[in-house]
């Protein structure tokens, strides 16, 4: 092999282009967060101002710099972010967001001592809404859009499925009260799902939305401990006790048992529907095996 093609081997290798990914988005992601606080200190905004905007800004660079590094990257149209299916993922995904939280918060209220002691101003909300939606688009981004696609395109979706939810439970490790126990709870819940979500409708607005919506109701409509982060103001004022099991204890409901097993039901009902429709990537090996070996976006699906 000439060192062309040596140097263009590794520049095209799934992990030379995950690693780049990663790092560049999350460069433009906390630069802009810099950025804009920057600005905001210089015209004098009000503290709360200055919070929401460096949470609601950086994630549209992200989307942008996205669909050019990889548009440009893999000579490709970026179907994951296509407009056209934007608005029915998006509304699909928050609903099924909204009601997988209410699930877990209906066993909350049956099985524990849960009050609202307090239903507090519409705006309470802005704060966790602005927090949702920063960690839904550049999370998913990274998770799905780069780490999980490219995964996938080099050892199919179940493989992957399973590697990106582990490192996706892993990357909450550094959250206050986490534990390896709640890691792979983790990895079950959001891990799973939200990989499973992506495979099922091959756009990043489904999980993208699935993901703000089940942070917000849980954050910004109930007030409760997010991934182990306590929300100082919500619409209500809640006061939970019970088992741990139960109530996830300080970490959040995230660490309960029925909210695996809500995130669970909803991830093997998304997998099967994803193999009935054939949108199974096959691993390489598979694909070379039947005489193809391609990119996801030409992939032959099992």
């Amino acid at each position: 092999m000439t060192f062309k093609q040596v140097l263009s081997a590794f520049v095209n290798c799934f992990i030379t282009r995950i690693v780049i990914g990663v790092l560049v988005i999350t460069a433009v992601y906390m630069g802009c967060r810099l950025l804009v606080f920057d600005a905001a200190q210089i015209v004098k905004l009000p503290v709360d101002a200055v919070n929401f905007f460096v949470e609601v800004i950086p994630p549209f660079f992200v989307v942008f710099v996205y669909v050019v590094l990889y548009g440009v990257y893999e000579h490709r149209y970026v179907h994951e972010l296509s407009t056209k299916t934007m608005g029915l993922n998006l509304f699909f995904g928050l609903f099924w967001g909204v009601v997988l939280q209410m699930l877990v918060f209906l066993v909350l209220a049956l099985f524990a001592d849960m009050k609202i002691l307090s239903v507090n101003n519409v705006m309470s909300m802005l704060p966790a809404f602005s927090l949702a939606f920063s960690a839904a688009v550049f999370e998913e981004i990274v998770c799905r859009g780069v780490l999980f696609r490219l995964l996938e395109e080099k050892l199919g979706s179940y493989i992957a499925i399973v590697v990106s939810a582990l490192i996706f439970g892993m990357l909450h490790m550094a959250n206050p009260g986490a534990s390896i126990w709640i890691a792979l709870a983790l990895a079950l819940q959001a891990g799973v799902l939200l990989s499973v979500a992506y495979v099922y409708s091959r756009s990043l607005w489904f999980p993208i939305a699935i993901h703000f919506a089940w942070n917000f109701v849980q954050s910004g409509i109930f007030g409760v401990n997010l991934s182990g982060n306590e929300m100082n103001v919500s619409l209500l004022t809640t006061h939970i006790e019970g088992s741990e099991w139960v109530t996830g204890g300080v970490f959040g409901i995230e660490a309960s048992v029925q909210a695996t097993v809500v995130c669970l039901i909803m991830s093997i009902t998304l997998l099967v529907l994803s193999i009935k429709k054939k949108r199974i990537v096959a691993p390489w090996w598979v694909q070379k095996r039947n005489g193809f070996l391609q990119s996801e976006s030409q992939s032959r699906f099992l």
